[in-house]
């Protein structure tokens, strides 16, 4: 037992510090109990939410870089309230806003680069070694190329505005039971840093872990169920990944 902790903990510190797309790979596995242990996938958890930082520093050269100005004396540059394999998020107040500022990492678009040559060179020596056709009904290459252009998509933040904006759009009528943070378009919004509403809520598997009303939980099912679908076949506008970060009301839900 305490062997298997320590071969997943090296694991977890390889893809750590590993770059982008091992984060964010390692942030897949972490959702995939049907492939691998609940330990494993407890551990490997924290890449959504406590991937590596960058420094406030660089943070500050951001802002700079960018035309956002910020008081030097501002505490919340010094504590990210979160980081993940593209960018990191501070909790800030706009005059009477309370804001998310997400702050790209500095360099994560040559990380890419660099994760994508690991990732050919590990797929070629694996099918060299092992049999191309073993492995060729993965499409292993193919699959490599879709997944760095997408990650590389996630590094204009600018596109993730655009996205916001669309969903909140999307489920407008829909607000009473889903809500996506809102971006506030007085402010800036750029490649590197987007600003958005700040959404108090809670991560839906810890509020599933304590929560033991069948109904609630049948009725936070279907109000996921129904928000996927629309996005699949009503409006052809889909990512988990927002749909991860909106937030199920929970008046429309009741309380456990």
């Amino acid at each position: 037992m305490k062997s298997s902790l320590k071969i997943i903990d090296i694991l977890f510190r390889s893809f750590e510090y590993s770059g982008a797309c091992f984060i964010k790979l390692g942030q897949w596995m972490a959702t995939r109990p049907d492939l691998f242990s609940a330990q494993f996938c407890s551990i490997f958890n924290e890449l959504h939410s406590s991937a590596p930082t960058h420094s406030e520093s660089k943070t500050r050269k951001l802002l700079h870089d960018n035309n956002i100005h910020i008081k030097s004396s501002s505490k919340f540059l010094s504590k990210p309230l979160a980081s993940g394999a593209i960018a990191q998020v501070y909790r800030c107040k706009v005059g009477n806003l309370d804001l998310i500022m997400k702050v790209r990492h500095p360099g994560v678009q040559n990380e890419i680069y660099y994760d994508l040559k690991i990732l050919n060179i590990f797929t070629r020596l694996l099918t060299t070694f092992v049999s191309k056709e073993t492995f060729k009904w993965l499409n292993i290459e193919d699959n490599i190329q879709s997944f760095t252009k997408n990650m590389l998509l996630q590094t204009n933040l600018m596109i993730e505005t655009k996205n916001l904006q669309i969903f909140e759009r999307n489920f407008q009528k829909y607000k009473t039971n889903i809500r996506f943070p809102h971006v506030d378009s007085s402010l800036p919004s750029t490649k590197d840093i987007l600003f958005q509403s700040y959404e108090n809520g809670q991560l839906l598997n810890e509020f599933m872990e304590t929560c033991n009303d069948t109904n609630i939980r049948k009725k936070l099912a279907y109000l996921g169920v129904n928000a996927y679908l629309k996005m699949l076949f009503v409006d052809n506008f889909v990512s988990l990944t927002h749909l991860n970060s909106s937030v199920f009301e929970k008046q429309s839900l009741g309380s456990c």
